[in-house]
């Protein structure tokens, strides 16, 4: 994924904060705004269909490891 996305660059801007009180977690954003925290990939990605149907919106997993990003397209994009 392209560091171009703004709410990717959202989330590395955050990271540090978010490291402290939710490593481990899975973060949902949308818009530059944090949504929600969850245990889950799969939790993350039912609350963000559930709250934003078929637009776009992202999920990262709290670490500061090398990470995985799931970034959720409108099939509309």
């Amino acid at each position: 994924m392209s560091t171009t996305n703004p709410d990717f660059a959202y989330f590395e801007s955050k990271l540090p904060e978010l490291l402290k009180e939710h490593r481990g977690s899975f973060v949902l954003i949308k818009d530059k705004a944090i949504q929600g925290y969850y245990t889950t990939v799969e939790q993350a990605l039912k609350e963000g269909y559930e709250k934003f149907g078929n637009s776009d919106f992202l999920i990262q997993e709290v670490t500061d490891e090398k990470r995985v990003n799931y970034q959720c397209l409108s099939p509309h994009s």
